[in-house]
């Protein structure tokens, strides 16, 4: 039986939240923002709209988990009033954490 539902144009989001290393996740010479990027978009092509996503970056680099707490709010409160499911989401924290005793979060 067909579906009588016409198809939408509003695909859900992959949240990628974090860091540098969500932020350079898009480069395009291996990123695995990028490679998330491609596939999902390629998806799009081939498959119902529910297999595909559109993957929207919030990368700050620099950013320890105690300075990405409040920008990740804002993020999610973004995120919420586009209404724009989110299919997945990722936070990626903790290397610059690590990296001086007293930027930990």
């Amino acid at each position: 039986m067909a579906n009588d539902q016409p198809p939408t144009l509003q695909r859900p989001a992959i949240l990628l939240f974090g860091d540098s290393l969500t932020e350079r996740s898009l480069d395009p010479d291996g990123g695995w923002g990028a490679t998330l990027a491609h596939h999902f978009a390629r998806k799009a092509r081939r498959a119902p709209h529910w297999a595909s996503a559109d993957v929207v970056n919030r990368g700050f680099g620099g950013y320890n988990s105690r300075w990405a707490r409040p920008v990740l709010d804002q993020v999610l409160a973004q995120v919420k009033a586009s209404k724009q499911p989110v299919l997945l989401a990722t936070l990626w924290l903790g290397a610059n954490d690590a990296a001086l005793p007293d930027r930990g979060g």
